[in-house]
């Protein structure tokens, strides 16, 4: 029965879309988001959930969004709208809202947000720097959300396609995560939000490493630390004649570009940057890479490869 109620709801969504343009309103009935405890997480801290999921439907999304937050971050206050505690008895504080802005996107994706260091004041990776915990992270995840009936079949195996958006020192964990997390190679996009503070080469050579496959989008603000790597690491793609790489001084047009490394210059706010760009920065990932969006049928073939 449920299968027959999916089936009809779908054919609506397509119905409406057709009719009038690609929309939101039927996606939404059926999302949903879940906290889950793990036994492999950043960090032992217990008190609050390692990680908090958001998606659509029951069918296993071919393509991850996993948010890595900087200082002092709070996975369930990214994640959800309001006053929002990060663990049962904590002090609230408002939260980001960001589900809202993935939704936007019309991604069809997976959005993570796993809890690094709690409350805290550095971006450390924690145990996400030890080889393969975080894979073991993910199957755990996934295990939990096909126990929960929140998704059929979810296994690592059937993701193509790993976006990572890293917000101020979550570069920290995105560069463990490239280096021996268990899944790089399924690694295609990173996202930076005022996140490159250090180690430009190493994001150079992600990129260079396979540069038909790899996609890198960076914005920044005028001054700081991040604007002057930002140009050490243009400067070195230069260096190695990378010939994909642009620079967009205006956010507003940065989804003209084409390029494979996108550096975007934004007089927003440090703190709002991921409220501000993270639906315009999935959208351009999943434009470079021909990721598939919730209105595209699931038989069309559009992953990335």
């Amino acid at each position: 029965m449920q299968s027959i109620l999916e089936a009809r709801t779908t054919a609506l969504c397509l119905m409406i879309a057709s009719l009038l343009s690609p929309t939101l309103a039927c996606a939404q009935k059926s999302a949903w988001t879940e906290a889950l405890f793990t036994e492999n997480r950043a960090f032992d801290d217990t008190k609050a959930p390692s990680v908090l999921v958001h998606g659509h439907g029951q069918t296993m999304p071919h393509t991850l969004v996993i948010f890595l937050h900087g200082w002092n971050g709070c996975a369930l206050r990214l994640m959800k709208d309001g006053q929002q505690a990060c663990y049962e008895g904590g002090r609230k504080g408002m939260g980001w809202d960001l589900a809202r802005h993935f939704d936007q996107t019309e991604q069809d994706a997976l959005f993570l947000i796993p809890q690094l260091a709690l409350l805290k004041r550095h971006g450390k990776p924690g145990a996400f720097a030890k080889a393969n915990v975080f894979q073991r992270f993910l199957d755990e995840s996934l295990e939990q959300l096909e126990t929960r009936g929140r998704l059929k079949d979810a296994d690592i195996e059937h993701v193509d396609s790993i976006i990572l958006v890293a917000h101020s020192a979550g570069y920290e964990t995105a560069l463990a995560l490239i280096a021996n997390s268990g899944v790089e190679e399924k690694i295609k996009t990173i996202v930076l939000f005022d996140s490159l503070y250090s180690q430009p080469e190493a994001f150079a050579d992600w990129l260079l490493e396979k540069p038909e496959q790899r996609r890198l989008i960076s914005y920044f603000l005028p001054k700081g630390t991040p604007h002057q790597l930002n140009k050490k690491l243009r400067d070195l793609l230069d260096e190695h004649h990378y010939p994909r790489q642009e620079l967009v001084v205006h956010a507003n047009k940065a989804h003209l570009s084409q390029a494979s490394a996108l550096f975007i210059q934004t007089q927003v706010q440090h703190g709002a940057l991921a409220k501000s760009y993270l639906t315009q920065a999935l959208r351009l990932a999943s434009r470079l890479l021909a990721l598939p969006s919730r209105s595209t049928p699931r038989n069309a073939d559009t992953r990335a490869r």
